[in-house]
């Protein structure tokens, strides 16, 4: 009994993440849309800021792609904090005249951004990663939703360029799956966290994030979201991010998001109050169970070996699932990209559980080095 009932609340937990959750948003789509109040003459002052460490490879490139950006240049400030760099980085971001540089000790991103946002002159912050160009538009196209005064901040579209990597594809097809769950939950209210690469908020609405957090990116949209505002995502708005070049790389990124999303609950940092059902049910549904998704196929897969003989549903589950993990397998074995998407499933499923396991140890560190480099 006991087997059966884990059995179907991993299956329920699973299929509520992943299937229905998106169905809910569609529906809520279609009888409760909100819209924004956009206006494209809308340009406050604006302040980029870029969170750096040992970039000497690309910030040449991000400095430029800031510099190209069609936008005011008397309403925009680039500011490049270097969080500890002890190559190039430095010297390079120095021979610019209008480019802003933070010289900063090694402490990790967060902190960086805690020290330096308070010193922005800018209404509005936008904040990016150092290895994500901007298309010339992108930040008009985050700066005119501003214009709604329910809006306190906006999250755009990050186009990933890991095709060349065996993961490329299945990390392509969450991409895409993740926007469009954005985009209704941004239809509905607001979008459940941000993407770290580009992302713009009123400065008054930023709070302090302690400095051991991992997801600052995250907390900082939840944040905003819980003083009352939206944050929505605007697709026009676009990027580009070299990922990780290999499925290792890309999977100490993971380790971290997983890690990290565990230490915001254990924190209290940026989770929903019971004061905020309707926000909690979508933090609960779009984030917690995912991080807890391991979980859930562990069980699944475990009970499903003590019901296989139950009936035919049992057995059609349990070969459905190996079947999947023996894909995985093959396509991370032998590197095809055909099979990405269940080799990059697992992939993160995998990093997840090292994700948790660090960070009931200590050993999740808020500094890292870039799984491209």
């Amino acid at each position: 009994m006991i087997t059966t009932i884990l059995f179907l609340i991993s299956l329920i937990c699973l299929g509520h993440t992943y299937i229905f959750y998106p169905l809910i948003l569609i529906l809520l789509s279609l009888v409760a849309k909100k819209g924004v109040a956009r206006d494209e003459n809308f340009l406050p002052a604006v302040s980029l800021l870029v969170a750096a460490y040992n970039e000497e490879k690309i910030i040449r490139e991000k400095v430029e792609n800031s510099l190209s950006i069609d936008y005011p240049k008397d309403k925009l400030e680039i500011i490049i904090t270097s969080d500890g760099s002890t190559d190039k980085t430095n010297e390079i971001v120095a021979e610019y005249k209008d480019i802003i540089l933070k010289e900063l000790p090694r402490a990790g991103k967060i902190t960086a951004v805690n020290k330096t946002l308070p010193q922005a002159t800018g209404e509005i912050i936008v904040l990016s990663d150092a290895n994500t160009m901007y298309e010339k538009d992108a930040i008009k196209k985050l700066i005119r939703n501003f214009k709604d005064e329910t809006v306190g901040g906006v999250t755009g579209k990050v186009l990933l360029t890991s095709e060349k990597a065996t993961y490329g594809q299945g990390e392509s097809l969450y991409g895409k799956y993740e926007r469009y769950i954005q985009k209704k939950e941004s239809q509905i209210f607001s979008v459940i966290g941000v993407d770290g690469a580009m992302y713009a908020i009123r400065k008054n609405l930023f709070k302090r994030i302690p400095p051991e957090i991992i997801l600052d990116d995250l907390v900082n949209g939840m944040n905003i979201v819980k003083q009352g505002y939206r944050v929505i995502y605007d697709e026009s708005a676009v990027g580009y991010e070299d990922t990780a070049a290999s499925s290792k790389g890309e999977f100490i990124r993971r380790v971290r998001v997983s890690g990290g999303g565990f230490q915001m609950i254990v924190k209290n940092q940026g989770v929903p109050s019971i004061k905020q059902p309707f926000l909690l049910f979508q933090f609960i549904s779009h984030k917690l169970f995912r991080w807890l998704t391991p979980f859930f196929l562990i069980i699944l897969f475990t009970t499903n070996l003590f019901l296989i003989n139950i009936n035919l549903f049992y057995k059609i589950c349990f070969i459905c699932q190996s079947l999947f993990y023996l894909l995985a397998l093959i396509g991370g074995f032998f590197k095809l990209k055909a099979l990405g998407t269940p080799f990059y499933f697992c992939l993160i499923q995998l990093a997840s559980l090292i994700g948790v396991y660090r960070l009931i140890t200590g050993k999740l560190r808020v500094t890292w080095t870039k799984g491209r480099e």
